[in-house]
């Protein structure tokens, strides 16, 4: 909707009705804006630049006709109150592409003049070195190459995709029997899948075409997730210098294709929009932030970057704790269980003292972030608390004193000589020194951190009485809660137990005076 109303503000002057936008406010051009808008203007319309500039002509657009000449030109590109500069300097400069006209992007196109080429299939015929780039770009994307029939329908270029490769650089500009017969072996691009034509046609655009504002709704659309990346990288690479005078305006649903964008190489500009419970929000991301998300290996490797399209992100210790919490959550959300946390994403860690690495750059993007810890979290001192503590946003006057707390636990765990993750957690110690551990875990749930107070992962649902070791205690537990609903068997969600613990965390998630964020 965003986009759509950008489009119709650049085009018209104005939207209506709209929804999302206001007012767009533009600048007055500059004298050399304003020289530059007069000659594209001309170029397009196939008049000569070194016209003079009170020779008349018209320029047609819609259904209305306009007499000027290059001096009126000049004076209505500065007039950016009245709805003419819109129509004629503006409209020609954007472009919308949607699920549906992107692939329309592939069709033949008739071709007049190569000195004066008018279409991006034009342009790209008669430019060496941009044919050769993006050939080589769609060779990695769909190992065959990519060549401009000009021969098959006299007058028309038409696309299509070879196996062998080009037997020469010449072969498309040639009319010999073998050039001839090259191009016709090729498959059309019209005839094939949405995804090449989609992916092609974006690419052709976007090297060749005229537009300098490119709005694309959901590029990744028929994309497999290699391409949607791929995409990402062509449309954000610097390198690209035919694409640098160009505006790319995108809303997109895809961490791949984000990506793709981000490890390009650019500061690619990020506004995440959210909306819930009626509340509409959007916040532009720092860049150098984004950055440190996709490319730190350790968030990498948890694919941290889906995190930018999910309302909530809970950090775990591992991948069987991330399987199971989710599994849990999913089941309150189905049964409409307000315990339930609707659109999160759980994210494994490799151990505690990675948790923080996580939660801390995402909480950093604005993305409301919680962690769980197994109770031995109480062990971790020094620079491993102090960084778990830092991480949740605990404030540094606060941070000795709940220093002092886990020390006083551990004591306290150490003095009966029992493991609590493996023997009843907190209910082992006496109700004094349990008051202090609930103390303890009570003021790090404020921050968004949650301990299993009852020992460990596997400590959950004693009742099913599974008597796996740990290493399958997962697939021994889901074997038990079971997988078709309509099953009697079919564990539902209950009081107490884990369900309310993901309940804890869901209240967090949805108190706006949450502590951390």
């Amino acid at each position: 909707m965003l986009l759509r109303e950008l489009q119709a503000f650049l085009l018209m002057g104005h939207a209506s009705p709209t929804l999302l936008l206001n007012n767009i406010k533009l600048n007055t051009p500059s004298t050399e804006a304003r020289l530059f808008m007069v000659a594209r203007l001309l170029k397009l319309e196939g008049i000569p630049a070194d016209i003079d500039d009170e020779s008349s002509f018209s320029i047609t657009r819609s259904s209305t006709q306009y007499g000027t000449s290059k001096s009126d030109l000049y004076m209505r590109s500065g007039e950016i109150s009245n709805a003419e500069f819109f129509s004629l300097f503006m409209r020609h400069e954007i472009l919308m592409l949607d699920g549906a006209s992107r692939l329309g992007l592939v069709s033949q196109r008739a071709v007049q003049s190569y000195e004066q080429a008018q279409n991006n299939f034009a342009r790209l015929f008669i430019d060496d070195d941009m044919r050769s780039k993006l050939r080589t770009v769609l060779f990695g994307a769909f190992k065959q190459h990519l060549v401009i029939d000009a021969s098959s329908t006299p007058g028309n270029l038409i696309l299509r995709y070879c196996k062998m490769p080009l037997p020469s650089a010449q072969i498309e500009r040639s009319l010999t029997s073998d050039a001839i017969r090259y191009q016709a072996s090729g498959e059309r691009l019209e005839t094939m899948s949405d995804g090449v034509k989609a992916l092609t046609g974006i690419l052709v655009e976007l090297y060749a075409g005229d537009p300098r504002v490119l709005i694309v709704d959901e590029p990744e659309a028929f994309l497999h997730p290699s391409l949607a990346r791929l995409l990402g990288s062509e449309i954000a690479r610097p390198a690209a210098e035919t694409v640098a005078d160009k505006n790319v305006f995108i809303a997109t649903h895809s961490a791949n294709f984000l990506m793709g964008c981000v490890q390009a190489g650019s500061n690619v500009n990020i506004v995440r929009l959210t909306y819930n419970n009626g509340v509409a929000t959007g916040r532009i991301l720092n860049a150098n932030k984004v950055k440190t998300l996709f490319r730190n290996p350790l968030l990498r490797s948890v694919n941290a970057v889906e995190a930018l399209f999910f309302d909530s992100v809970i950090v775990v210790e591992a991948d069987s704790d991330r399987a199971f919490y989710d599994e849990i959550n999913h089941r309150l959300v189905a049964s409409h269980d307000p315990r339930g946390i609707s659109n999160c994403l759980f994210l494994r860690a490799q151990n505690k003292q990675t948790v923080a690495d996580i939660v801390r750059p995402l909480r950093a993007l604005g993305i409301p972030t919680a962690g769980i810890l197994d109770i031995d979290a109480y062990k971790e001192g020094g620079s491993v608390w102090s960084k778990l503590t830092t991480a949740i946003g605990v404030p540094a006057s606060s941070h000795q004193g709940l220093s002092a707390m886990r020390s006083h636990v551990k004591k306290a765990f150490e003095a009966i000589n029992k493991d609590p993750k493996r023997n009843g957690g907190i209910d082992i110690l006496d109700p004094a020194e349990r008051k202090g551990a609930e103390d303890l875990f009570d003021q790090l749930g404020l921050y968004g951190l949650f301990v299993v107070r009852r020992g460990e992962l596997e400590s959950w649902l004693p009742g099913m009485s599974t008597k796996s070791g740990k290493s399958d205690w997962v697939v021994d537990i889901f074997e038990k809660l079971g997988e078709d609903p309509s099953s009697a068997s079919y564990v539902r969600p209950a009081e107490g137990d884990v369900w309310s613990f993901i309940g804890e965390i869901g209240s967090w998630f949805r108190n706006p005076q949450r502590r951390g964020m």
